[in-house]
Formats: C-alpha cells, sequence, structure tokens
C-alpha cells in the first residue's frame, strides 16, 4: 500500500523518471545507505513511499524499461561493499524483484 509521506530527500538518491512518474530511490542519509524509493507527484507537489528495496544502496543507477524500473550496483554502507545486484520494481503491481548480476 502507497501512502503520503513528508521525508528529506537523501543524498546521492538516483532520480528516474519516464513520461508519467518521477521517482527518488535509494541514496545516503543519516550516515547510511537507504532501501527506500519514493514516487514524486508534481501535481500535488508529495511524495509517495513505494515498497523499500531488498538492500540499501547509494551511488547506484536506475532506469525504466517496459514498465519495470531496474536498480542497479552501489554502494551498501552497512557491509562496505559494492553491489553486483540488481532489482526489478514492477510499477504496475508494485512488485519487487531480485536478480545477481553475473561476475
Amino acid at each position: 500500500m502507497l501512502k503520503e509521506v513528508f521525508a528529506e530527500i537523501p543524498k546521492f538518491a538516483e532520480v528516474v523518471s519516464n513520461e508519467l512518474q518521477v521517482f527518488i530511490v535509494g541514496g545516503f542519509f543519516s550516515n547510511k545507505s537507504t532501501s527506500e524509493v519514493f514516487e514524486y507527484l508534481e501535481e500535488e507537489n508529495i511524495l509517495l513511499k513505494h515498497p523499500d528495496m531488498n538492500f540499501p544502496r547509494s551511488g547506484h543507477w536506475c532506469l525504466i524499461v517496459n514498465g519495470h524500473l531496474f536498480t542497479l550496483g552501489g554502494y551498501n554502507t552497512e557491509n562496505h561493499e559494492f553491489h553486483k545486484t540488481c532489482e526489478a520494481y514492477e510499477l504496475i503491481e508494485n512488485k519487487l524483484t531480485y536478480k545477481e548480476a553475473p561476475n
């Protein structure tokens, strides 16, 4: 379930958009990476909170292709490692899947 939130935007978050939506994904907040996903609704000037990613990420890449928001790579401050993973968020059904990237 999506809900309206009032949140500070994390540093090093990835902002990605398609023709209809703008997403703010992950980033660095309070000295740690975050797994949060927000959608910005311009007409209402609000943020909607989407389900969190499986892993916190900062300095990552995002793209939207065929109704999926893909999040790739990035840094995790919890284990001090760079991700070799990809997460795909199905925008229509709010479904998140995780895939390991090849080495």
